[in-house]
């Protein structure tokens, strides 16, 4: 839902629709064909600080999410969003290079986590369940204009044991 209750419209091939602001937590995007959802932030009046999420379709969510991101070595905070879709809490455990830990998402609430300093994580639910999250790289106002970018964790079962990287021309080294 958006502010003021559900909006409804229909799209044909290439088309889009904007919702500006007002979305909800929990909002649901329900459509009859294939489309792709992204989720934008940004801080109004800025030269930049534009974030782009993808938000995967539900039946594409897992309970084991990877992100190879950590704060920087500055502080500047890389922060990770969860949102627990159940009417149960869960615990989320956690993996980085500086050992484990965890914390709870309430029940059709979402959880704030700061990353370690320099150690991506692997974040799994205790009991399986699928949940949905997000990342922010220098995510303090204050301070993030070396490290401001987001990006949507990639479900586990969506990753794959090949790494694809692309060639940058111009290096005086080759």
């Amino acid at each position: 839902p958006v502010s003021g209750g559900a909006t409804t419209f229909a799209l044909n091939q290439g088309e889009s629709y904007l919702v500006n602001g007002g979305v909800l937590k929990g909002a649901t995007v329900t459509a009859t064909k294939p489309v792709q959802v992204q989720l934008i932030t940004g801080d109004i009046g800025a030269r930049y600080e534009t974030d782009w999420f993808t938000l995967y379709p539900v039946a594409d969510w897992t309970g084991t999410y990877y992100t190879p991101v950590g704060t920087a070595a500055d502080g500047d905070a890389t922060l990770g969003f969860f949102y627990n879709p159940h009417a149960a809490q869960i615990t989320v455990n956690v993996l980085s290079n500086l050992g484990t830990g965890s914390f709870n998402v309430p029940a059709y609430g979402v959880t704030q986590y700061q990353m370690p300093q320099n150690s991506g994580a692997r974040f799994t639910s205790a009991g399986g369940e699928t949940f949905f999250g997000l990342v922010m790289v220098g995510a303090n106002p204050s301070a993030n204009n070396v490290h401001d970018w987001g990006f949507t964790l990639v479900p586990s079962d969506s990753l794959t044991t090949e790494a694809v990287v692309g060639w940058g021309p111009g290096s005086s080294d080759l």
